[in-house]
């Protein structure tokens, strides 16, 4: 086997160990939340579109946008009915539950900051609930995703689209007070991603323990069983081989 040869069959190994591993945990995610799917999309749909309104008539902001909303919405629609299709579209549903996730916590949060950031007239007229529903977005979608490496792929991935719609939609972005509200906490945004990847492994070693322990209970029943069902078969025994005598 030549070098090269050695080379891609080790690249290749790799590779399907990373498929296996994202494929694993995002199974992992889908059972985490399943009890709770339902309940978290008709949440998600009732505070994105109530929530535009209270930023557009209550509380008015420099940027809101009713169709970004409406998207993380409808996004969240199929979920309410995901126990009629689990059987036939848990494949789907193991990328799906990310994907809606991604848009829904760090795009749709982060977008709105950075927006309203870029728009902002002065360094400090951005509303600093904006960055403190951030980081709750970020914690809740660290603790949903349950996997640090696909948590942080997927924030890094919504966070250059944000950065890219910026770019994009701002004719002259105030970068001053973007950075200051949004560039400039990304230390504390990779500490949660962090202390988040942490937790899920602790909580996956939990689980790992509970199975272990079910599995030495019924070690443990079995050898109980096995032992006086011995008994009983070597009984068995010794009567049919002393009933023809009788």
């Amino acid at each position: 086997m030549t070098g090269s040869t050695r080379w891609n069959y080790s690249f290749s190994r790799q590779v399907a160990t990373l498929r296996s591993h994202i494929r694993e945990a995002a199974d992992n995610s889908v059972r985490y939340a399943r009890r709770h799917m339902r309940m978290l999309a008709v949440a998600a749909i009732i505070s994105l579109t109530s929530y535009y309104f209270i930023w557009t008539r209550l509380f008015p902001n420099d940027y809101e946008s009713f169709w970004i909303r409406a998207f993380g919405s409808a996004l969240c629609v199929p979920l309410l009915f995901y126990d009629q299709y689990r059987d036939s579209h848990d494949r789907m549903l193991r990328w799906y539950w990310p994907a809606a996730l991604t848009y829904v916590l760090p795009f749709v949060f982060g977008y709105m900051l950075a927006q309203n950031a870029a728009r902002a007239d002065a360094i400090g007229e951005t509303n600093l609930v904006w960055p403190l529903q951030n980081v709750v977005a970020l914690v809740i979608f660290m603790m949903l995703v349950n996997d640090g490496l696909i948590a942080t792929s997927l924030w890094v991935i919504a966070t250059l689209l944000i950065l890219a719609s910026v770019l994009v939609e701002v004719a002259d972005p105030n970068w001053a007070e973007l950075s200051r509200v949004y560039l400039e906490p990304m230390p504390l945004y990779g500490f949660i991603l962090v202390v988040g990847s942490l937790a899920n492994r602790n909580r996956e070693i939990i689980d790992q323990e509970k199975l272990a322990a079910v599995a030495a209970v019924g070690s443990t029943i079995a050898h109980e069983l096995r032992t006086p069902c011995m008994g009983i078969k070597a009984l068995a025994e010794g009567i049919q081989s002393y009933l023809p005598t009788l």
